[in-house]
């Protein structure tokens, strides 16, 4: 079973091997604790009777919603206690490469010719983006390749390389009175960011399965007690906070010098 829930949608889907045998796709609504068991257990229920038990749950560990991973993660961790299965963690902008991958190789004459690599990001906030960058070969092994967060130019200079095809999309920064414990982006708020790529792609479970399958035949597993998301950064909320406490421990530094 796959769970992706690193962007407002999201999506789950049970596979045999690297074969889809149904996905389904929540809306923003429907992506609740409340709404997310009873989709998981409707995927449980198409398995045959008589069919090996689920052994496998591969999940989105971020980055993207705060909200949204903490709830895939959480899904995925109860299901591998439960079920005794095996857990397989995948970077979510690396779900995004492989979707362009497979796009690439199904159909090689819709990308530039000169194309060898794939760039994906999405908005990091705070005048920054989070980008990843593969070979679309999928013969070369993306193990060392890791999802970063770079300043803006970055994805300009990305953009400029004649040997990728750069797919993304930005979201517009918060206004300044947004409530700074909210996490996630009006749909409202959804700009492109540049000229020169497609719309940002949404991540689907189905790729994630395929991914994850590849990764496990491979021997990659992950260990459901110590599994976290990976935010990359913190909250706005919580960056806040720490901006509080160390004025105030200035504050009492100055204050404590003072007297001295």
């Amino acid at each position: 079973m796959a769970i992706e829930t690193s962007g407002r949608e999201a999506s789950i889907a049970l596979l045999q091997g690297n074969h889809l045998v149904r996905e389904l796709n929540l809306t923003v609504e429907q992506r609740t604790t409340a709404s997310f068991a009873p989709a998981i257990q409707t995927l449980l229920q198409s398995i045959p009777a008589g069919d090996p038990p689920l052994g496998l749950v591969s999940v989105s560990v971020g980055p993207g919603s705060f909200t949204g991973l903490r709830i895939g993660v959480t899904a995925a961790k109860t299901l591998c206690f439960a079920l005794k299965a095996d857990l397989v963690a995948v970077d979510s902008l690396a779900i995004i490469c492989q979707q362009q991958r497979e796009a690439w190789l199904a159909n090689p004459d819709q990308f530039p010719a000169a194309a060898r690599r794939i760039a994906v990001c999405t908005n990091a906030y705070r005048g920054q983006l989070f980008i990843r960058t593969e070979h679309l070969d999928e013969k070369i092994d993306p193990a060392d390749v890791a999802t970063e967060i770079v300043d803006r130019s970055r994805w300009d200079d990305l953009q400029a390389a004649m040997d990728i095809y750069a797919v993304g999309r930005r979201v517009a920064e918060p206004l300044p009175n947004r409530d700074a414990s909210a996490t996630e982006p009006s749909a409202a708020s959804e700009v492109e960011y540049g000229t020169t790529f497609d719309g940002w792609p949404r991540p689907m479970a189905a790729t994630l399965g395929r991914l994850a399958w590849k990764m496990y035949q491979s021997g990659k597993r992950d260990d459901y007690w110590s599994l976290v998301p990976r935010y990359l950064r913190k909250s706005a909320a919580e960056e806040m906070a720490d901006e509080k406490d160390n004025r105030q421990n200035s504050a009492g530094t100055y204050s404590q010098a003072k007297k001295i």
